[in-house]
């Protein structure tokens, strides 16, 4: 059975996601939700799979040493790049 609930969006572009959204998600308050636009237009919502910075601890393994502020950058640019291309 599907529920329909409504809610508002105020100026500043907000909308608060009420407590049964919440619940039904498992996504306690103060929690992280991403949107997912799919190619017809319809949206999903589902629990952030990396709420905060802290959560991406380990997510890719572990460096042999830690990467220079340079080559973090260069990665991320390489990835933004082939997620363009990808998505062409």
């Amino acid at each position: 059975m599907a529920i329909l609930i409504r809610m508002s969006i105020n100026q500043s572009g907000e909308a608060a996601i009420p407590p049964e959204v919440r619940c039904a998600l498992g996504v306690p308050e103060g929690g992280a939700v991403e949107f997912i636009i799919e190619e017809d237009g319809a949206v999903r919502v589902q629990p952030a799979k990396y709420p905060t910075i802290a959560s991406l601890r380990g997510a890719l393994g572990y460096l042999k040493k830690p990467l220079t502020s340079r080559e973090m950058k260069e990665l991320a640019h390489a990835a933004r790049v082939q997620e363009y291309f990808d998505g062409r």
